[in-house]
């Protein structure tokens, strides 16, 4: 094993600069929308005395079979959350990462890396990852897997001592998240690939025995994993999983942006999947170097795995996380390695001290949220964006006893807050009703089946609709006399059927009646930016784009319009908000301005969903003034 000392001469500085980057990561307002269903299934658990077999927090499924693989999670989300509060959930996501980073020092350390080669890969890594630092039961996972990694790979490579170090650890991981199943596989990888190295000239001579030393481990792993409230079940809930996932492959990598694979189109352009995509060059070469020079089991079995996790990541886009901070360390000792051997001595540590700081500064100052598209805060408390809180506050204090429709991106939230009075039709719980259920539901909200939600909606007596403002059914919603919107929130609307409530309540609260007068009715604004040191963060207003489409797209021009210019008002360089106005000014006769809008909305750059129609609108009016027209 390639030893070092953490004591050594080298300097320290990277190591901090790394950990002072992961704890700017991690902290972001609460963002996760599945936390309060995780709350209140913990709560449910410490109430009735054990871990539910079927989907309890759920009115229409409640006796559908489910395995709870997430219960240890959940119960930690209750104490937290419901305990101590949302910036308690922060300072919990903050020490995960803390955790996380410092495993990749240490592993990274102990394979012979220098500590600037370890803040360079470890940032990659970071950047990589940072889609999924959200605090979920995945972001634990992620602290585990490098745990057994960095004793199988690292500190007990002849596989001796490996029962006692491992065992603990997979008992809990087997009752936290479902991607338990690693720890067994990734040890009986590594025990095929010694097996394999037997034959290699750097090889030693009890390399077939420690073969069989990690197979055992892991045959033991197995084992340990029937130790969960399923038992059978829980062991081989994983295995469910992958089968639903392939057999409904197209539904979910449509519907489900994390299901989809790696090399799908990516209209934001992310950072975490361009460092991604250079974190596995770099490592590919670099490992594939190292094996090929050294020609050892200890290096073979770590390329082994590092191809098993990179082999996952292109299938799934949720799985770049976990290979990533597998690769980082790994990378970062065999490319200082191959760096010393060549004579080459590149600045690495300034240019990992540039990269973090960037990095840094990026979280804090929300840029990498606003670019990658993500929607988080970059500071303490419970995120006013990610949760539609204004919508389901509505619903509780005036509809409080009626059957809810919600889009499944609210489901779980909705359920975490709102149960046992009312429950989400579809919640985060996704194995908790049959897949076919979803599938009709996610048809509806999307608009592919126009019809899905009125049988929806008859079949479970629903009579009220959560759902985002910017949606296919909420505009089919919106436009169908027999429903009403009640409620804008900042990101969400509540629409009610009009038939199931009193005349003179939904007089009062019919949106639609200010809106035929050409008077907004009123809704939530987005939050006000904020500074850090003197200096504005990056923001945009999510919530009066997201108005003024809604209104555009149901014919409401002029209150659009007022919207749209709001929006600009509130952030004058914001491509999606300037074109939106550019439009609307057209639409309503203003050629002039509405075109200069557009220009300035096209240059600003971004994502923007209504660039082509920007472009198209911008050459039509230019052919109208070539052809003399109006």
């Amino acid at each position: 094993m390639l030893g070092s000392n953490l004591a050594t001469a080298r300097p320290r500085w990277p190591l901090l600069l790394l950990l002072l980057l992961a704890a700017v990561a991690g902290t972001f307002e609460v963002h996760n929308l599945d936390l309060f269903l995780h709350a209140r299934t913990g709560e449910w658990i410490i109430e009735h005395g054990e871990v539910p077999q079927t989907n309890v927090l759920s009115i229409r499924n409640a006796e559908h079979p489910a395995v709870d693989d997430k219960w240890g999670f959940q119960l930690l989300a209750h104490g937290l959350l419901d305990g101590l509060g949302p910036d308690a959930v922060v300072a919990a996501r903050v020490v995960l990462l803390l955790m996380l980073a410092g495993l990749i020092a240490v592993i990274a350390l102990r394979r012979g890396a220098d500590p600037r080669w370890v803040l360079l890969f470890g940032s990659l890594g970071l950047l990589a990852a940072r889609s999924r630092f959200l605090f979920r039961p995945g972001l634990i996972s992620m602290v585990l897997l490098l745990a057994v990694l960095h004793q199988v790979l690292v500190r007990r490579t002849d596989g001796r001592g490996l029962l006692r170090r491992l065992v603990p650890l997979q008992l809990l991981w087997v009752n936290l998240h479902g991607f338990f199943i690693l720890g067994p596989l990734s040890v009986l990888v590594v025990a095929a690939a010694r097996g394999l190295g037997a034959g290699l000239p750097g090889a030693g001579p009890d390399e077939r025995a420690i073969a069989g030393r990690f197979a055992l481990v892991g045959a033991v792993l197995l084992a340990v994993c029937l130790v969960n409230p399923a038992g059978l079940d829980g062991a081989l809930h994983p295995v469910a999983i992958l089968a639903d996932l392939r057999e409904h492959y197209d539904f979910y990598t449509s519907a489900i942006e994390e299901f989809r694979p790696t090399f799908a189109p990516d209209p934001y352009h992310s950072f975490d999947r361009t460092a991604f995509l250079v974190l596995l060059a770099l490592s590919g070469a670099a490992l594939v170097a190292d094996a090929l020079r050294r020609r050892d089991g200890e290096t073979l079995a770590i390329l082994v795995v590092a191809t098993m996790f990179t082999a996952m990541s292109l299938s799934l886009r949720r799985n770049m996380a976990p290979c990533a901070i597998v690769l980082a360390p790994f990378a970062a000792a065999a490319l200082g390695r191959s760096a010393r051997l060549a004579g080459w001595t590149p600045r690495v540590g300034v240019l990992g001290a540039v990269l973090a700081v960037a990095l840094m500064l990026g979280e804090a100052g929300d840029g990498i949220n606003i670019h990658d598209g993500l929607e988080r805060r970059w500071g303490t408390g419970l995120s006013q964006l990610a949760y539609p809180l204004g919508g389901i506050e509505f619903i509780a204090e005036h509809l409080g006893d009626r059957e809810v429709f919600t889009a499944f991106r609210y489901g779980s939230t909705f359920s975490g807050l709102r149960f046992p009075e009312q429950a989400a039709s579809t919640d985060g719980n996704t194995h908790g009703y049959p897949t076919a259920d979803l599938i009709e539901a996610l048809a509806a909200v999307s608009g592919a089946d126009p019809s899905a939600f009125g049988r929806l909606a008859a079949r479970d007596g629903d009579t009220v609709a959560l759902l985002p403002m910017v949606s296919p059914l909420s505009v089919q919603l919106f436009r169908d006399p027999a429903w009403t919107p009640v409620f804008f929130g900042r990101r969400e609307a509540v629409y009610v059927l009009a038939s199931s409530v009193d005349p003179t309540w939904l007089a009062e609260h019919d949106l639609t009646v200010p809106l035929q007068r050409g008077v907004w009715p009123g809704g939530l604004d987005t939050p006000a930016p904020t500074t850090l040191f003197g200096v504005r963060r990056a923001w945009r207003p999510v919530a009066e784009v997201d108005q003024a489409v809604l209104l555009m797209l149901t014919g409401h021009r002029a209150v659009a319009l007022e919207r749209a210019r709001r929006a600009v008002e509130r952030a004058p360089d914001h491509g999606a908000s300037l074109t939106l106005c550019g439009l609307l000014e057209v639409a309503t006769g203003d050629a002039s301005t509405g075109a200069d809008l557009l220009r300035r909305g096209l240059a600003a750059g971004g994502v923007d969903p209504l660039s082509r129609q920007a472009r198209e609108v911008l050459d039509g009016l230019q052919d109208s003034e070539d052809t003399g027209g109006s």
